[in-house]
């Protein structure tokens, strides 16, 4: 089949999804992801060790990091590897419904061809029988998503909506609309990028969660401003299975930048640097922990006690905040830099003031917060010997280490 045809096939088969979800959307609420509590991990053991592939030596939380790490700078051979470990001990729907919000968080506008193949094999299981297996059809998806470009503006742009101070104003006067008025307003085609996105999420905040009536009501609405059919389809799919708001910020950024994208380049997207090294520690990579693991937490902690540069950086910090802020530092001096990068016209634009916002929410400055940012980028080489060394020490103590069943 021609990527072309295939393309369209994934159309036709996400729209049918689109329609059966149209109608069965209190069933849809109810049952979420009830058909992974029935396959257990036990659907794609059956490949889990496919072309000699061995899983992660480390723990679940570490190889979910390992797995969006590894996607966002291209290496195929990592995110296989965690996929697998993944699958030792949870269920193939949850690895399914990871991939996906991996997709909107990481891909985004960069391929909406691949962000339409997780959507697309994430919500119908009849579309992976296709593939050789369970397994080869996760193996499929990953490697298409390590290869795709990358854009992390929906990511940036949920930050930007709920912290950037610039934006309170706007927020306050929302505050005293109507849901109906909000609607209206959402349609006028005068709202900044910004606005837009800052009145999605308060759509979705006032009425309590990401799925139900909200979502078809911004369906709707971005349906009458001209965004595509096939991204709304992957909304509305994204909605039901991630219920992850950060996924709606797809629909402003594509109306906004859907003439203005410009070709694909090797430049990272995240922040104007020189990208990190991919360094691995018994194929794990050491990005892999960041503030979103135990480990990583520790090494964090760890590093700023530590390094006398980035102890005089968070002696001017609110020392509330100061975990946090090494956190988010760490995340964009090294764990959210993705390749290759889509370019287009605002990018640099949305991830400024998307960084600035992140660290807006804990009240550090935009000052403040790339002085951090550039200080732990210069000394992640000291960052990494704390991680490769609990790395060590944890495979040392435990037997996490998994190896092909024998035959």
């Amino acid at each position: 089949m021609s990527n072309g045809s295939q393309k369209v096939a994934l159309e036709r088969r996400l729209r049918k999804q689109q329609a059966l979800l149209e109608k069965q959307q209190e069933a849809a609420r109810l049952a979420g992801s009830a058909s992974a509590s029935q396959e257990g991990a036990g659907a794609a053991r059956a490949g889990l060790f496919l072309g000699g592939i061995q899983p992660l030596p480390c723990d679940r939380w570490v190889a979910m990091s390992a797995l969006q790490k590894a996607i966002r700078r291209g290496q195929v051979g990592t995110a296989k590897q965690a996929v697998r470990t993944l699958l030792v001990t949870g269920k193939v729907e949850a690895v399914w419904k990871r991939l996906m919000i991996i997709g909107f968080e990481d891909i985004g506008l960069g391929s909406i061809d691949a962000l339409l193949m997780v959507c697309a094999l994430a919500s119908e299981k009849i579309i992976r029988a296709e593939y050789e297996s369970e397994m080869g059809a996760l193996d499929a998806v990953g490697t298409a998503l390590c290869k795709a470009p990358k854009d992390r503006s929906a990511d940036l742009l949920y930050s930007i909506a709920r912290f950037d101070p610039a934006l309170s104003g706007f927020r306050a006067m929302l505050d005293g609309k109507s849901d109906a008025e909000r609607l209206h307003l959402l349609a006028q085609r005068s709202l900044s990028l910004y606005e837009r996105a800052a009145l999605v999420l308060h759509i979705v905040n006032a009425r309590g969660k990401v799925t139900g009536d909200s979502v078809d009501d911004l369906l709707r609405c971005f349906a009458g401003l001209g965004v595509s059919d096939t991204l709304l389809a992957m909304i509305k799919v994204s909605a039901y299975k991630a219920q992850e708001p950060m996924c709606l910020m797809m629909m402003p950024l594509w109306l906004d930048q859907r003439i203005r994208i410009d070709r694909p380049t090797s430049k990272p997207s995240t922040f104007p640097a020189s990208k990190p090294a991919w360094q691995l520690e018994d194929g794990v990579p050491l990005a892999a922990l960041d503030g979103f693991t135990r480990l990583g937490r520790k090494a964090i902690t760890v590093f700023t006690a530590n390094n006398e540069a980035v102890r005089c950086c968070v002696e001017a910090l609110p020392k509330q905040h100061v975990a946090a802020a090494m956190r988010l530092a760490v995340f964009y001096a090294d764990s959210s830099v993705t390749y290759p990068a889509l370019n287009w016209q605002h990018q640099r634009e949305v991830q400024t003031r998307g960084i600035a916002a992140d660290f807006a929410g804990i009240n550090i400055t935009s000052a403040q917060a790339m002085t951090l940012v550039d200080t732990v980028r210069a000394n992640l080489h000291q960052l990494n010997t704390i991680r490769r060394d609990l790395l060590v020490k944890v495979g040392a103590n435990t037997q996490i280490r998994l190896h092909t069943p024998e035959t």
